[in-house]
This record gives C-alpha cells, sequence and structure tokens, in this order.
C-alpha cells in the first residue's frame, strides 16, 4: 500500500514539473517571438523616420536654395 502511495507522489511530482516546464518553455518562446516583433516594428519605423529626414533635407536644400536665387536677385538690383 506503501509503494502505491510513493509511485503516486512521483508520478505527480514528475507530471507537476513536466507541466511546468511546459508552461514556462511556452510563455518563454512567446515572449521571444514578441520581442522579435518588436524589434522588426522599431527597425521599420526608424527605415521610415530616416525617409522622412532624407525627405525634408531635400525640401531644406530646396528652400536654401531659393532664399539664395533671392538674395542673388536683390543684390542684383
Amino acid at each position: 500500500m506503501d509503494s502505491k502511495v510513493y509511485i503516486l507522489a512521483i508520478a505527480c511530482l514528475f507530471y507537476g514539473l513536466a507541466g511546468g516546464y511546459l508552461i514556462t518553455s511556452s510563455s518563454a518562446q512567446n515572449q521571444y517571438t514578441a520581442y522579435r516583433f518588436q524589434i522588426r516594428s522599431f527597425g521599420e519605423a526608424l527605415g521610415s523616420s530616416d525617409a522622412r529626414v532624407e525627405a525634408l533635407n531635400a525640401t531644406i536644400q530646396s528652400k536654401d536654395s531659393q532664399i539664395q536665387a533671392g538674395v542673388v536677385q536683390i543684390q542684383a538690383q
């Protein structure tokens, strides 16, 4: 009778540990996947920001050229 109780206790302990491991490993995997997705999203946002900065730089250079042309025109008068 005592051996059946020990076997039952060991089986419950084993299944509890195995279940805990599976729950922990799956949540760690989900967290890893979420972090990778977040990093990818940040990379895409950074690329988008870089493109906007380049567009603004082009606009600034265009406006600067217009100002320089206006200055030359004023000086010529």
